[in-house]
């Protein structure tokens, strides 16, 4: 039932990966009673634990929108052992701008890009069309 496994270089006792992660990356108040249980046993692992601070942190920080705490969570998170998580604070930080225009405006180009993979599909299937009739001749 448990095995060892390597999570961002260390070394934690586990149930599933999946399990963890799906762990980690959900709000404490979204776990039922077994799920908080496992979670506590997985976070007695101090870099997991780390983590799942970080992690939680970051949620918050992007769901209410705080530019500034965005900016101190990017500094820490390049200071940490984690080093999956520098890299992802290193990334944050070159985009910066673009994330703080994402937070501060509502705007999306989500319906822009779901009319080009519209159209993009369209294309795909005229263009199998056309194979399928010209290999019928």
């Amino acid at each position: 039932l448990f095995t060892y496994f390597k999570v961002f270089g260390f070394s934690c006792l586990q149930y599933y990966t999946n399990t963890i992660m799906s762990l980690l990356f959900k709000y404490p108040q979204e776990l039922n009673e077994k799920q908080k249980t496992q979670l506590e046993k997985i976070k007695e692992d101090i870099p997991i634990n780390e983590l799942y601070n970080y992690v939680q942190s970051f949620r918050l920080i992007i769901k209410d929108r705080k530019l500034i705490e965005l900016d101190e969570w990017i500094k820490k998170a390049i200071s940490s052992e984690i080093n999956e998580l520098k890299i992802f604070a290193q990334v944050l930080e070159n985009d910066i701008d673009s994330i703080r225009n994402a937070l501060i405006f509502d705007y999306s180009n989500g319906i822009l890009e779901g009319n080009v993979n519209r159209l993009k599909m369209i294309k795909t299937g005229y263009d199998l069309i056309i194979k399928r009739v010209l290999y019928t001749f």
